[in-house]
Order: structure tokens, then C-alpha cells, then sequence
């Protein structure tokens, strides 16, 4: 079927009339598990257990970390780029984009110009500095002419949201500042480029294969891709993992057991 599969969300992406749709489209995109420059979700407030919290963090980018985008005095990592933006052109072409390379090299430029504002892992590691608990309101302050409140209404906070905890304040600044001077046809292209990443493994040959081609081989040293059996098993322990687990505990830990198990570690 190649690209057909993914038809609808591309004619979604491409029929983007201006930035004010971002918003509504990075989180409609989220909910279906594709990337844009941030991630919304929600999680244990980090300093009321009690609660859960939504968080907002950087993302977005195709390769691993800012440093493949930054270091330009490795030589690995330079080659990685160039087979980065080969890839992505070759991904784009697939979906029947006809100005593909031109594309890939806009779409990677816009991705090392947020590896340039995002934090590195270091910065990440502070728990304490990520903690930045906000109003939506003040989250605008940081990002003034993004529309957050629809971003979060299409994510399904609604109004519901007490607070947001932000984990990088200063890269929504810079995020913000960067969509402002991008035009529209590259932010298009990005989010198409981040639609066919994230659906690659799971469509024709042709892109699996190129997909595992720089994410398994050129970037990861991989030779050969799983037997589709394997493959079948972790998608569906990906999906369902939780769900197949309870079937898996009933066949061989069945109450009985679990109660001797108790009644054993009491003794």
C-alpha cells in the first residue's frame, strides 16, 4: 500500500493555512505518538506524590540528541548527518514529495536550529531545574503568539489544568522564536518528515527497509532487522504489554498460588 495507509494525516499537515494551526495540529500529532518540538504528558508530580501533573518538554528532533546536530568536529557524527538528510529525502520521495532533497536539507537545518536552544543532556539531569510549575498564562509569557491554550485543549486538558510543570523554560523561548522566522512550507515538511518516521516501520517494504537502513545500520551498527515474528511479539508487548500480562499471570499465577505465596513469606 506504500504511503496510502497514511493518507488522511498527510492531507491534514499539508492543508495547514497558517502557523495559528500549529498548536491543534503538534497535539493531534502527539496523541498518535508522533513527534513535534515539544511532548505533553502527564505523570506523578515530582513534589506532591498525591497528584498527577501535566509536564511540557522538548523534543522533536530525528536523530538521538543535539550533539549530532552540534559537534561539527567529529567526523562519525558529521557522517551521520549527511546520511541523516540522505535518509529523510529518500523517506520523503517515498511519500510522493517531488522537491524531496530540498526539503530534507530545510527539515534538517530546522532541527539543528532546535538542538541549538534545546538542553543538553546534563542540564536534563537536574531534577531541580526542571521543575518550573506554571500557568498557562505564564507558560505564554515564555512563548508569547502560541496559541497554548488550544495546544493543551486539543491535547485534552481542556481547562482542566491547575498548572503545567515546564522542564526547559528557556527552549520554549527559543522554540518560539524559531517558529516566528521559519516559513510554512518547512514547518510542513517537518511535521510530514516526523509523520513518515514514526509510521515507517510499520508500512511497505520499501520504507521499513529504508527506515532501518540509518536507524538500524548507519546509526546503531544493526546488520539485519528482526524476523517479523519477533517483530509482531514486541509490537504487541509495546501495545498491549500490561493487558497481555494479566492473561499470562491468570494461566500460570493463579490466586491459589498467589495466596501460598504470601501465606509463605508471612512465615
Amino acid at each position: 500500500l506504500g504511503y496510502k495507509p497514511l493518507t488522511g494525516e498527510l492531507s491534514r499537515i499539508r492543508a495547514l493555512k497558517d502557523k495559528k494551526g500549529i498548536p491543534a495540529l503538534a497535539a493531534h500529532l502527539g496523541k498518535i505518538g508522533v513527534a513535534s518540538p515539544y511532548g505533553i504528558y502527564v505523570g506523578q508530580d515530582m513534589r506532591e506524590s498525591t497528584r498527577h501533573a501535566t509536564y511540557i518538554s522538548q523534543s522533536g528532533l530525528g536523530m538521538p540528541d543535539r550533539d549530532y546536530y552540534l559537534k561539527l568536529d567529529d567526523k562519525r557524527l558529521a557522517e551521520t548527518r549527511a546520511a541523516y538528510e540522505q535518509h529523510v529525502g529518500k523517506t520523503l520521495a517515498l511519500a510522493g514529495e517531488k522537491n524531496a532533497a530540498a526539503q530534507a536539507k530545510a527539515i534538517v537545518d530546522f532541527e539543528t536550529e532546535l538542538a541549538k536552544v534545546q538542553w543538553t543532556k546534563v542540564e536534563n539531569r537536574d531534577p531541580v531545574k526542571r521543575y518550573n510549575k506554571m500557568s498557562v498564562a505564564d507558560l505564554a509569557k515564555l512563548a508569547p503568539g502560541y496559541d497554548w491554550k488550544a495546544a493543551f485543549a486539543a491535547a485534552g486538558g481542556g481547562n482542566k489544568l491547575d498548572y503545567i510543570i515546564v522542564n526547559q523554560p528557556s527552549y520554549f523561548t527559543g522554540f518560539n522564536e524559531l517558529l516566528a522566522k521559519t516559513d510554512l512550507a518547512t514547518v510542513k515538511s517537518y511535521f510530514e518528515w516526523q509523520l513518515l518516521r514514526e509510521y515507517a516501520p510499520y508500512l511497505s517494504k520499501a520504507f521499513v527497509d529504508a527506515d532501518f537502513a540509518f536507524y538500524g545500520t548507519a546509526l546503531t551498527g544493526v546488520a539485519e532487522q528482526r524476523p517479523e515474528w519477533k517483530k509482531g511479539v514486541a509490537t504487541v508487548e509495546g501495545a498491549l504489554g500490561e493487558a497481555l500480562g494479566k492473561l499470562y499471570v491468570k494461566e500460570h499465577f493463579p490466586a491459589e498460588r498467589k495466596a501460598r505465596m504470601e501465606e509463605l513469606v508471612k512465615n
